[in-house]
């Protein structure tokens, strides 16, 4: 499986038993592994957690290092915060919590 070509349905399928009830670590480690083995490196992660609560802040440093570790990526390269949905929807209302991503791949 070519790593620019599947989506996250075809890397992760929800019919396949390995992937059901697994911790989010172990989905970012693959995705490490499987970037790696195609020759790529993280050039920079920006990550946005939108949420009400808990507030990220008391936590950011240590979920930035674990990211960092299970890519295997240098700390500096990795960027972490949080915004609030203002109370408006799910997010605001306590009931979900988003993520945005944003990943610069570069070649080794």
């Amino acid at each position: 499986m070519g790593f620019l070509n599947p989506n996250i349905g075809q890397i992760f399928p929800d019919s396949d038993s390995k992937w059901k009830r697994a911790a989010s670590s172990v989905f970012i480690r693959e995705a490490g592994t499987l970037m790696d083995e195609a020759g790529y490196e993280i050039g920079n992660l920006d990550a946005t957690l939108i949420l009400q609560r808990p507030k990220i802040s008391p936590h950011k440093d240590t979920v930035r290092s674990n990211l960092s570790k299970l890519l295997g990526a240098d700390p500096s390269v990795v960027n972490l915060r949080a915004k609030t949905h203002e109370n408006v929807k799910s997010l605001g209302e306590n009931r979900s919590i988003a993520a945005d991503t944003v990943i610069l791949l570069m070649k080794k």
